[in-house]
């Protein structure tokens, strides 16, 4: 979903007084809870990981894909480790 989007339904219900509904959107934006997210963008991202050669590039792949999402350092950190131990067992793996 696109931020906009969730920008708009998160002032839609600030601006009716239903704080509780917009407390809910804010909540969905947050990466840490968003398990089946990053899994999916793990997953999408380990095609495209080996041609990445820095982690700058790799760090901003993976903060494309995490938008809409709010996030921290550490969480993009986890996620980017998150894929280069999934490629690490994969080839690990074929290589036996």
């Amino acid at each position: 979903m696109h931020s906009r989007v969730i920008d708009e339904l998160f002032g839609y219900h600030e601006s009716r007084g239903e704080s509780r509904k917009a407390e809910t959107w804010h909540e969905w934006r947050r990466l840490t809870a968003r398990n089946i997210e990053k899994a999916s963008i793990a997953t999408y991202l380990a095609s495209v990981w080996p041609h990445l050669k820095t982690v700058e590039q790799k760090r901003e792949v993976v903060i494309n894909q995490a938008r809409p999402f709010t996030f921290s350092d550490d969480e993009i950190s986890a996620l980017i480790e998150q894929i280069d131990s999934g490629l690490r067992k994969v080839r690990r793996t074929l290589s036996a």
